[in-house]
């Protein structure tokens, strides 16, 4: 289904009722995330990311991560943005350096790969 079509535009607005009282849950957060993922709507879903990381507790904020990295490996996602969201978790967890060192060397940006 399209995500133009009527049906998955009420179920997003569903969705975003139900977080305007549910915004600490984290499962009802993952569920929308990963629905948004499927649609391939690039400027809501990175939107959503931000706001489930900033409602949700740092503790929880492992399980949003891994989507949301997934979500910017797709194709379509633009290299720019995905740069941005790396250098945001990279500050977060340091330690996995070496997963955006082999992204930027998928991407064929060898000179930043180098620094």
């Amino acid at each position: 289904m399209a995500p133009t079509h009527p049906a998955m535009e009420a179920l997003n607005n569903t969705f975003e009722r139900s977080l305007v009282t549910m915004h600490k849950m984290p499962r009802v957060w993952l569920t929308y995330l990963e629905f948004l993922v499927a649609q391939k709507l690039l400027t809501k879903t990175r939107r959503a990311f931000d706001r489930a990381l900033t409602a949700l507790p740092i503790t929880q904020h492992e399980r949003i991560w891994q989507i949301y990295l997934e979500f910017i490996r797709q194709g379509g996602v633009p290299v720019e943005t995905a740069l941005r969201v790396y250098r945001r978790y990279l500050k977060l967890e340091p330690s996995h350096a070496e997963e955006f060192i082999a992204y930027l060397q998928a991407k064929g940006l060898w000179g930043e790969a180098a620094r």
